[in-house]
Parts: C-alpha cells; sequence; structure tokens
C-alpha cells in the first residue's frame, strides 16, 4: 500500500523536501538581494505563478531566471510591475510561449493588488482565503494547478519574512499524470484481464489523496512536496519491487567488431531472454512514465525495444531513421558517428511542437548520435524530458555534449 510506503514521511520532512527545492532557494536568493517592499517581493510571486505554465524549460530555470532579474529592482505601482512582466517574458529564455496570454492575465489580476499590499501578512496566516481570492480573480477552480501553485510559491517567499505557516488541510492539490499513475499502481483492479484500464473519475483520485493525507496526518500541499520534489527516488522506492538484476551477464563483448581494438557491445542477449526484455522495459517505463507523451527511439536495429516500451506506456513511438528510409517530406541532420558519418531524419507529419519526449537508444559512447537527436528534435521544439539508454561508456567524453539532460542508464562500463 502507498501509505506503508509513506508513513516513513511526516510533515517536518516535506519542509525539508521545500526547501531544498531549487524554486524555494532561488526566492530566498532574490529576498536576499532585493530592494522593493516585502509586499511587492510577495506580490510579484504570486503574478509569477499564475503565468508559471507552458514553459519552454524547466519550471526551477524559469524561477532562478525570474528571481535574478529581479534583484535590485524597485516598484511602486502595478503599472511598474507591468512593464516588468511584459519586458521580463519577451526576452525570457525559459518562458517564451503565449506571451500575450499571459500578459493578460498579469493584468487581471491588478484589482488584487491594492487589497493584497495591506493584509500579505493575513494571507499568508490564511491561505486558504488566498485561494478563494486568487480562483475568484483568475475565474479558475480553487484546486486549478496555477492557482494551488501561486499559494504554494506565495509560502515560499513568506518564509523569508514571517514566521513558518503550515499549509492549512483544506487546500485540494491538482489532480495531475503524476497523481493518477500513483493511484493507479495503488489499485491494480483497475486494469482488466486483457491490459485495458478502467476509466477513473477525478473525484476518486481526489477522495484518495484527501483520505491519505488524514491518515498521514500530513496536509495535502506539504504531502505534495515528498510526491514533487523528491518524486524521482519516491517513485522507485513506492513502484519498483523487481528484483534487481545484473544485465551484464546479458551483454556480450565482441572484440575487433567493427573495427579493429573496438570491444562491441552486444545487447541481442537481452532480446533472447524474457526477464532480462521485461526488466529493461520496466526499468526505463519507471524512470520516464509520468512525465512524457511522445517515446523517440534511434534507427534501427533497436526499434524493437522502443517500440515495446511505447506499447507499454502507451505513448506514440517516433522513429529517426537514417536518410532514405522515410517517406513523406522530412526533417534532417547529419552528424558523425564512433566508425563513420550519417543522417537523421524524421517525419514532417509527426511533429507537433512543444511534445515532451524520451530520447532513447542501446549505447551511449562518444555521444554524437544522441547530440544529433537533441538538435533535431529541439529544432522542431520539442522538449527533451530526459535521453535513456541500455549502455553507457562513462569512460568516454560525451558529457560536454549534453551537460545540461537528465541522463538514465541503466549498465555502466
Amino acid at each position: 500500500m502507498l501509505y506503508n510506503k509513506l508513513k516513513e514521511y511526516s510533515t517536518f520532512d516535506a519542509i525539508k523536501f521545500e526547501q531544498k527545492d531549487r524554486q524555494f532557494i532561488a526566492l530566498k536568493d532574490l529576498y536576499e538581494n532585493k530592494k522593493m517592499s516585502n509586499e511587492n517581493y510577495l506580490f510579484l510571486i504570486i503574478v509569477n505563478s499564475i503565468i508559471c505554465y507552458q514553459l519552454s524549460w524547466k519550471w526551477e530555470n524559469y524561477w532562478e531566471e525570474f528571481s535574478e532579474n529581479l534583484k535590485n529592482k524597485e516598484f511602486s505601482n502595478f503599472f511598474e510591475i507591468y512593464n516588468f512582466f511584459e519586458k521580463f517574458l519577451r526576452e525570457s529564455k525559459n518562458n517564451r510561449r503565449f506571451i500575450d496570454t499571459k500578459l493578460k492575465r498579469v493584468k487581471k489580476i491588478e484589482s488584487f493588488y491594492e487589497n493584497f499590499l495591506w493584509q500579505s501578512e493575513y494571507f499568508y496566516k490564511n491561505m486558504d482565503l488566498l485561494v478563494l481570492d486568487l480562483s475568484k480573480i483568475m475565474n479558475q477552480k480553487m484546486e486549478a494547478k496555477t492557482i494551488v501553485f501561486a499559494v504554494k510559491m506565495f509560502s515560499y517567499g513568506a518564509r523569508n519574512i514571517y514566521d513558518f505557516e503550515y499549509f492549512p488541510e483544506n487546500i485540494m492539490i491538482p489532480i495531475d499524470s503524476r497523481l493518477e499513475n500513483l493511484y493507479k499502481k495503488e489499485n491494480p483492479h483497475l486494469a482488466s484481464p486483457k491490459g485495458e484500464e478502467q476509466k477513473i473519475s477525478n473525484k476518486e483520485v481526489k477522495e484518495f489523496y484527501i483520505n491519505l493525507s488524514k491518515k498521514l496526518k500530513i496536509p495535502l500541499l506539504h504531502l505534495d512536496a515528498i510526491l514533487w520534489v523528491n518524486y524521482e527516488e519516491l517513485i522507485k522506492k513506492i513502484l519498483n519491487n523487481k528484483k534487481t538484476m545484473n544485465l551484464k551477464n546479458y551483454i556480450s563483448e565482441i572484440t575487433d567488431f567493427p573495427k579493429p581494438w573496438i570491444n562491441f557491445k552486444d545487447i541481442s542477449p537481452i532480446l533472447e531472454n524474457f526477464e532480462a526484455l521485461d526488466f529493461v522495459i520496466n526499468s526505463f517505463e519507471i524512470a520516464n512514465s509520468w512525465k512524457i507523451n511522445k517515446i523517440v527511439w534511434l534507427d534501427a536495429r533497436w526499434f524493437i525495444f522502443g517500440s515495446i516500451l511505447a506499447y507499454k506506456m502507451k505513448l506514440p513511438f517516433i522513429m529517426l531513421r537514417k536518410k532514405g528510409k522515410l517517406p513523406w517530406e522530412c526533417e534532417e541532420i547529419s552528424y558523425d558517428l564512433e566508425y563513420w558519418s550519417n543522417t537523421f531524419e524524421i517525419q514532417k507529419v509527426a511533429i507537433k511542437s512543444w511534445d515532451k519526449v524520451a530520447i532513447v537508444d542501446d549505447l551511449l559512447a562518444t555521444g554524437w548520435s544522441a547530440k544529433a537527436a537533441i538538435d533535431l528534435i529541439e529544432k522542431l521544439w520539442w522538449i527533451i524530458e530526459s535521453l535513456n539508454f541500455v549502455i553507457e561508456l562513462e569512460f568516454l567524453n560525451w558529457k560536454e555534449k549534453f551537460w545540461d539532460k537528465k541522463v538514465v542508464s541503466l549498465v555502466k562500463y
């Protein structure tokens, strides 16, 4: 049960996770280097929260950029605040989409400005009322993601000014894909004998987390920190109950192939052993399932892994193929491999901007093919959540090619 996996945590643990959050650290750094009033500092955090969606890059990067741009700035009225956001968004590296729509949201909250300035401490002590007021002003549900997130980030900033206040128990967290994923894993009966998932209602998932919060005696928004700030380690702990496996036992080393002095890592034996193949697919699924909406697999011999993974995760499977292998109009990029040069192509009909993808391949060596895939995918305005490899050769100098990306590998040499 999920409760048994979480009962070792307390609200105090959640607060520690929150204070390790890069967003929390960014706001603390801003507080220590600000010229504006405390009230404007907190109001700007709220405004930035309601436009913090559909980002071009990670939330942490965006809040660090936001905080850096506000250092040593002062504001005397809302007009100056609006002008700041108009300039900041148009120059932002991490929040480049739907700028005009987001500026309308900034304008919409103007009516709340004067009321907030003389009640900021009151709202901190009554964060449930802040949720209510923001939801009315923005015409959104009280559990809407940007509303709840605004209160969370407001709290992060307010902790630098006032005595610590816990999140109220009646603030509901938004039910997103990661929470639904945990709920489904907790309730395997939702899957039919044919492997098809039954539809679940938002109401039953909400009730599940409300009851879990009460049983753990951790307010929902603090519980969310345990599930979010520390999510990737926690998800493995909660869900990965499968036995460990030494995949090196299923990888053959062939000397002098395809050229002299090359020790080729052949993972064909993994395909010949169901348990090894199952372990690989499940390991990748656990690492990525709640974040992405497309699997991108590199040409060509390991397409079998990618298709199984995409099928199990119920995600589209996109092929990057060598030049001349795909019909229709394609985007392409050339690159140098360890042994030869090549060109990747992807069909333009598969392209939908801002998709979040996981790149998967069998081997990370010098990293040139992965770098080519990254360049092509980012050219298409897709967001790369992670790079995933069965094998990683640590001794080769690949890290500088994509140092800013998350790399998951199952076997290291």
